[in-house]
């Protein structure tokens, strides 16, 4: 994850993602055959608390999400903490679904 905002909320994803919709669809597929379907966000912003869907970038992305869930998709967000020796995962982040009007800051800004 790329984006994050004022508030310390990054967003899923940074420009427009025909791929990553498609994904969705297959997890929900694989959600409604009775199978568990995870979705697993990785953050590597340092001082990033909860992540969201980038609305303002990708709004079918962000409302399919919204429908994976709704259909039995679990979605998860892991937070990392990186060193010159390793990148650890440190804490789970909260996952934020609702629509929100936020300003997201550029990929080399507020790390």
């Amino acid at each position: 994850m790329t984006l994050r905002d004022c508030r310390g909320q990054c967003a899923f994803p940074d420009s427009v993602t025909v791929r990553g919709r498609r994904h969705l669809d297959e997890l929900i597929d694989l959600a409604n055959q009775n199978c568990r379907s995870v979705l697993l966000f990785i953050c590597t912003r340092t001082h990033t608390n909860s992540i969201r869907p980038a609305f303002e970038i990708d709004p079918i992305y962000a409302q399919t999400l919204i429908k994976a869930v709704s259909q039995g998709v679990e979605v998860f967000a892991l937070g990392c903490s990186i060193s010159p020796q390793r990148i650890e995962i440190n804490r789970r982040l909260t996952v934020n679904l609702e629509l929100e009007n936020s300003s997201v800051s550029q990929p080399n800004e507020q790390r």
